[in-house]
């Protein structure tokens, strides 16, 4: 006898509570770390990022076409000032993790 089915809705409910939790837990992000984050990206000590600060020089970011990633930036700078403060990062990644 299987200890667990999946073919019952209860099994599944219990798998994807059994998976989602560690997702769960990684998405949580403290202020700390979220600052040391945008520390980080901050190359010229500024306080504040710039678009390629933002995204930075990876492989995987430089093949962002140039547009979107001026409109996503865009929509992160609430304020409209160009720059990105690390309240409007902060509360990008909070979205963006969970």
């Amino acid at each position: 006898m299987r200890l667990l089915s999946l073919k019952t809705p209860l099994s599944l409910l219990f798998l994807v509570l059994v998976l989602a939790a560690p997702i769960a837990e990684a998405c949580r992000s403290t202020p700390e770390e979220r600052r040391a984050e945008f520390d980080r990206r901050d190359e010229n000590g500024d306080g504040y990022l710039s678009l390629e600060e933002y995204y930075g020089d990876s492989e995987a970011t430089n093949s962002i076409p140039r547009d979107v990633k001026e409109k996503t930036f865009s929509d992160i700078d609430i304020d409209g000032d160009g720059r990105m403060n690390f309240d409007e990062y902060s509360a990008q990644r909070q979205k963006m993790r969970c």
